[in-house]
Formats: C-alpha cells, structure tokens, sequence
C-alpha cells in the first residue's frame, strides 16, 4: 500500500511538471496553457457547466466550430467555453486550480479564421509544419491582415541588428516586429 501511494504522488508530480499538456478530444486537439494573459473574458464565454467532473469532458463540451478555447477549474468543477483564444502569458504566475486550453488547429493565415472572430493572437502552421503565433487584423469591410509590425507606444526600441528583425522582436500584445515565419 505504501509503493502505491508513493508512486501515485510521484504520478501526481510528474503531471504537474510536465510543460506540454495536450488534450485529444474527438476530432479536436487542444492545448493547455500554463501562464495566461490577464484579461476579461466574460463577453466571450459560450457556456458555462458546474459538476463537470474533470478537462477532458469539458473539452468534449468544446467541439463546436464556435468553441477556440475554454476554462476547467477543479475546485469549482466549473468548465467555461469561450468564442476567442485564450492568450498566453510570460510573466503571470502559474494558477494551480484553473487550467486553460485552446484548440489547435491548422491555420496557415488570417483568411482561415472565419470573419465573425475578432481581431487578436492566433497560433497557426507553416508550410515546413512549424508552429507561430500571430496577430490577426480584421477590418470593417471584412478583409484579414496578419500584422507584421505594431508600434503603439514607443516601448519597444525598433533600432536593431538585421538578425534581430529575422527572428522577430517585441510583444504580440503590444509593440513588436514579427519576423521570418
């Protein structure tokens, strides 16, 4: 009894350590994120089930085409699905109770995200399958920019080495150059 409760917690360990959770959900891949962007998602919530007894049957609750994320919280057994991507953090610190996870899909631009998303970050695939994170503008006639330069403020200092505009600089949420995909 002892080795198993030994190798259970040693179970329980590895799983938090691990970086990369992914969640396979019928025809959906989703993918856990550890530091999220503090913003209000409210407006964006699809639905919102208590008693869901754990992630991945609230991933099967986000298989619908409008369903790009959701929210699994274990204390509350709470899992909120959302219309957006939920965006990844770098400084925030990692919340231990609620787990984020978006759907992965293979968008290789902005034209194959549907026009009734908003304008924000979206991950997608290269020709050579590498994956990038980019930010998509919509604007009022529709038409979809991937923006390869944002300067809003002056934060980020654009003058830079010509190595340093190929691999891109800056902060998708605010001032950045996006460099080679």
């Amino acid at each position: 009894m002892k080795n198993y409760k030994k190798m259970k917690s040693l179970c329980l360990i590895f799983l938090l350590m691990t970086r990369d959770v992914t969640v396979l959900a019928y025809e959906h891949t989703f993918i856990r994120l550890y530091r999220v962007v503090p913003e209000e998602n409210s407006v964006y919530i699809l639905n919102t089930n208590i008693g869901v007894p754990n992630h991945l049957f609230c991933a099967n609750l986000c298989q619908n085409e409008e369903c790009l994320s959701f929210l699994y919280d274990e204390v509350d057994k709470r899992c909120e699905t959302y219309t957006r991507l939920i965006g990844s953090g770098t400084d925030e610190d990692v919340n231990t109770t609620a787990m984020y996870f978006y759907k992965h899909s293979a968008l290789s631009s902005c034209s194959d995200i549907p026009s009734r998303y908003p304008s924000g970050i979206y991950q997608g695939v290269t020709a050579e399958d590498k994956m990038y994170t980019f930010f998509c503008y919509f604007d009022l006639t529709g038409v979809q920019w991937i923006v390869i330069q944002r300067r809003l403020n002056g934060v980020v200092d654009f003058h830079r080495t010509w190595n340093e505009y190929k691999k891109g600089f800056g902060d998708l949420y605010g001032n950045f150059w996006i460099g080679k995909l």
